[in-house]
């Protein structure tokens, strides 16, 4: 049993005995005693690559400074040890595993060169220092006229063969973050960028290595200093050595970084000559449970998709410790749409379609009788509202900036030709005087005209004897609404009950009472559609059978197209498409002959779906919210109608 397991001792922390190996893992230290109010102290390790002094390619490049720290660790000597995570061969050690990956360092390379020099301002001729095949091959790159020196030792041993009294070099390749943490980043005469000089997999990074079984106070400090976004970046990297089966002395350069939940990863291979060949691959973290895997994968077969006679990997002896790779030799594409996709800023500058909250329309159930909001079970967050609560929500929907709220009705009552819909003081016509008198015009109110909130049979229409909706007597009564509403002070009123005709009967109705300035809202193309369930709850619904023979039957795209110009034609001043999610393509083929506005309903089964999946932890709700009502305006939405639209407003403003 260690001392750590037994509490009777200090926590050991192994590590290399060299100045850096030392000043980085005091570092670690000190967070373990922090969290754990443990003492720590360091054990020094002895490794091969530490004593010897042999070019770095020659040795293999793989455990050549981890294997001793680590069978320290598993004899018991330490209770965890720390490492340069670039070191660490890629396949995982048996009975051990990286606890803790802190957050990343500067992860660049950088020159020190004498009299400030930078690369392109050296001499030709000019001797440069290096004990890494990755960086010898760029500098031959970058600079083939230079004479590249093999070089080995501690970080003030390189430094000084450029600046000490004794210099022999002109300048050396160093890692920035070493210098940070040894506190010589003062002589950097010029950081290299990434971009152009990609770094080791996993440069700048530690790893903390305990066995696999550690527990307690220990394992809580170093999942408290775990890094994730550092944690996938670097597996990425590294994810592409393994795949290569290359080692840490690989002339292999790679970074990844996360940028709006994106990982992108990008890596090249070199010959010792400087030919190189690229890969890239981006995608979102959350799209897959494995992320680094996946992206280094998809990296790693980019690079190696076909072999060649003249691979980059090939690597002349003594330098070839790594398997020979056969990787083609061209370039990647000159043409990358993805430079448009690089940062948010740049996402947000070129975007097509954007969503803003007076492109937002709210649904909002009003029911009779009630005092206080009635929640919805199949719509969670949506509720009955009494007319009290509809003020509240009224002014919140115009401090949201939102484009306009349409109403529904719920009335106590209902008869066979829903006789409230017309009545002065029926639920609708009092809510919408209601929200006028609140808000005025701060926002545009709007009402559903249609029948089947106040029939007691459901349908959208008076019925005939034979029980079918008749449609000429329901114009009738849709006249009789459209006055009723426009007298109550709607601003929009929204036909929604898909008889023939209808909007030229509104509109007549409308010219004759002296409402001419009246707009009229469309419900063009509404489709019998499963997707309705919930609001069926949310205005208790009484309907007995379907509504197919009046509304469209889904498999029918150029039908919605022809009602749409129908109502045009009648003159509707907006048309709608309803629901919006499952008809896309119609709403799309809308939009593009309409000359008038054209908005879509995002219903509430679409509503329920995304919150359900939400609250069952399967999707990113504030996401899929996001991108479900962007869909609808990339497809061709004007407006759209969302329960959701003050949350979003409130997130997009």
């Amino acid at each position: 049993m260690s001392a750590l397991a037994a509490g009777a001792a200090p926590i050991r922390l192994g590590t290399r005995g060299s100045a850096l190996a030392l000043a980085q893992s005091q570092r670690v230290a000190d967070s373990i005693a922090a969290r754990t109010g443990t003492p720590v102290e360091l054990v020094t390790i002895s490794t091969h690559g530490d004593r010897s002094t042999e070019p770095l390619a020659s040795l293999g490049g793989v455990g050549v400074f981890v294997t001793a720290v680590r069978e320290a660790l598993l004899a018991g000597q330490c209770d965890v040890i720390v490492h340069s995570l670039k070191d660490l061969p890629t396949t995982p050690h048996a009975g051990l595993a990286i606890t803790a990956v802190p957050t990343r360092a500067d992860a660049r390379d950088a020159l020190i060169a004498r009299d400030g020099l930078t690369l392109e301002a050296l001499p030709a001729g000019a001797r440069v220092g290096t004990g890494s095949p990755r960086r010898r091959a760029q500098l031959r790159r970058r600079r083939d006229d230079l004479e590249i020196v093999e070089l080995r030792g501690n970080v003030d041993t390189r430094i000084a063969r450029v600046l000490g009294e004794d210099a022999d070099l002109d300048a050396v390749v160093l890692a920035v973050a070493g210098l940070e943490r040894l506190g010589r980043d003062d002589v950097i005469t010029e950081h290299l960028g990434i971009a152009g000089w990609p770094t080791a997999p996993g440069q700048g990074a530690l790893a903390v290595e305990t066995l696999a079984t550690v527990s307690g106070p220990l394992r809580s400090a170093l999942q408290g200093i775990d890094h994730p976004a550092t944690r996938v970046s670097v597996e990425a990297e590294r994810a592409v050595l393994r795949l290569l089966e290359a080692g840490c002395s690989a002339p292999l350069g790679a970074h990844a970084f996360i940028d709006g939940g994106m990982l992108f990863l990008a890596a090249r291979v070199y010959s010792v000559t400087g030919d190189q060949v690229s890969a890239a691959h981006a995608l979102y973290v959350d799209d897959t449970r494995t992320p680094r895997e996946a992206c280094g994968r998809r990296a790693a077969r980019a690079g190696c998709r076909r072999s060649c006679a003249a691979g980059c990997w090939a690597m002349s002896e003594p330098e070839r410790s790594i398997p020979r790779r056969m990787i083609p030799s061209e370039m990647m594409p000159s043409i990358r749409p993805r430079r448009l996709r690089a940062s948010a800023a740049m996402r947000r500058l070129v975007s097509e379609t954007d969503v803003r909250p007076h492109h937002l329309v709210l649904p909002v159930f009003v029911r009779e009788g009630l005092q206080a909001p009635q929640s919805i079970a199949s719509m969670p967050g949506v509720e009955q509202h009494s007319l009290d609560s509809l003020r509240a929500l009224s002014t919140r929907a115009v401090e949201a900036g939102l484009g306009g709220i349409m109403l529904f009705g719920v009335p106590a009552q209902r008869d066979a030709i829903g006789s409230s819909a017309t009545d002065p003081d029926g639920i609708l016509n009092v809510a919408a005087r209601t929200v006028v008198t609140e808000v005025g015009d701060a926002i545009v109110v709007q009402t559903d005209l249609c029948l089947d909130e106040f029939t007691d049979h459901g349908h959208c229409g008076v019925l005939d004897s034979a029980g079918r909706v008749d449609n000429d007597a329901t114009l009738e009564r849709y006249a009789a609404m459209a006055v009723a509403q426009a007298e109550a002070g709607a601003q929009l009123l929204g036909l929604s009950g898909m008889m023939d005709g209808q909007v030229a009967a509104v509109r007549d109705a409308l010219d004759d009472e002296g409402f001419a300035s009246m707009p009229i809202l469309a419900y063009s193309a509404k489709y019998a559609s499963a997707f309705y369930g919930p609001f069926r709850e949310a205005v208790q619904s009484t309907l007995v059978g379907d509504r197919r023979g009046y509304q469209l039957d889904a498999a029918n795209g150029r039908e919605g197209i022809r009602e749409s110009l129908l109502d045009i034609a009648e003159g509707a001043d907006i048309i709608m498409v309803k629901p919006a999610m499952s008809y896309l393509d119609v709403l799309a083929e809308t939009a593009a002959i309409s000359d008038i506005p054209v908005w879509a309903y995002q219903v509430s089964g679409e509503y329920a779906m995304i919150e359900a999946a939400a609250a069952n932890g399967w999707i990113d709700r504030r996401r899929a919210i996001e991108e479900s009502v962007l869909s609808i305006r990339r497809a061709g939405a004007d407006v759209v109608l969302t329960y959701w639209a003050v949350e979003l407003a409130k997130w997009i403003r």
